[in-house]
């Protein structure tokens, strides 16, 4: 997921969906944390998944993350979600980074009644 490589894979749902990418995505702000969370893993020395699996974690929320693996290494990188620290303002960033800019189903009504007005 990153800019340089902004394509669907082949087969994904959003490649193949006879409603293009539903539910909308902001992808320029998804490009902006994969980078913020590339900085923060270099500085911190592990991974942007590991990264992204810690801050799932500090969500008030999220009881737990569901992963999925298929190799050694994807396995290591979610466990060692469970072991790093991460500093508070690096979780603050992503944070309001992250923020819900309109909840659903706000926006979903304001789509639905845009599309209605095109119709008598």
């Amino acid at each position: 997921y990153r800019r340089e490589n902004s394509s669907h894979p082949e087969g994904s749902r959003f490649a193949t969906s006879k409603f293009g990418e539903f539910p909308p995505i902001d992808k320029e702000t998804g490009y902006a944390v994969v980078e913020e969370l590339d900085r923060i893993g270099a500085r911190l020395g592990t991974t942007p998944t590991t990264l992204a699996i810690k801050w799932l974690l500090t969500r008030p929320a999220v009881t737990s993350v569901i992963i999925g693996v298929r190799r050694i290494e994807q396995l290591d990188a979610n466990v060692d979600a469970t072991r790093i620290e991460v500093p508070a303002e690096d979780i603050a960033r992503l944070d309001a980074m992250t923020a819900t800019r309109e909840p659903y189903p706000n926006w979903m009504i304001k789509r639905q009644a845009a599309a209605h007005r095109k119709f008598p």
